[in-house]
């Protein structure tokens, strides 16, 4: 990303965590999509316990399957919310379960103090595919 010698340190840093590539000349960044964007995630992350051999929660996140598992699908743990409400990252479930900040069952990915946590930039991949309407 090219900077502007002008833009203050503290915009820089905030520009970079939250992925502005293009916000300095006026473009936006194109929003997340599921192939692109967000079954990598899952891919490197999720399908060791939630794939095509192991389905804990009845979930296979897969390729050509994530979809139809989790957008509009209500959770196993909490029947009060759905997997992925498009439009709506802080009712959707996945979101609290990958936050760590489930009212009930452990957060995802699972890992000794963190070790296999999601990073920001993948957390906020979901949050804005999910934001936009989690289209498949």
């Amino acid at each position: 990303m090219k900077i502007p010698r002008w833009l203050p340190p503290l915009s820089v840093a905030a520009a970079c965590v939250l992925g502005w590539t293009g916000a300095f000349r006026g473009q936006t960044a194109a929003p997340p999509t599921l192939a692109k964007d967000v079954q990598p995630i899952f891919d490197g992350n999720c399908i060791k316990c939630h794939g095509p051999k192991e389905q804990r929660a009845h979930l296979d996140l897969s390729a050509g399957k994530s979809f139809a598992m989790i957008v509009g699908v209500p959770s196993v743990q909490v029947d009060t919310l759905v997997r992925v409400k498009p439009g709506d990252p802080e009712n959707s479930y996945l979101m609290q379960k990958i936050r760590h900040t489930a009212a009930q069952g452990r957060g995802m990915p699972r890992g000794f103090f963190g070790s296999s946590w999601l990073s920001d930039r993948e957390i906020e991949t979901i949050r804005a595919w999910i934001a936009n309407g989690a289209k498949p």
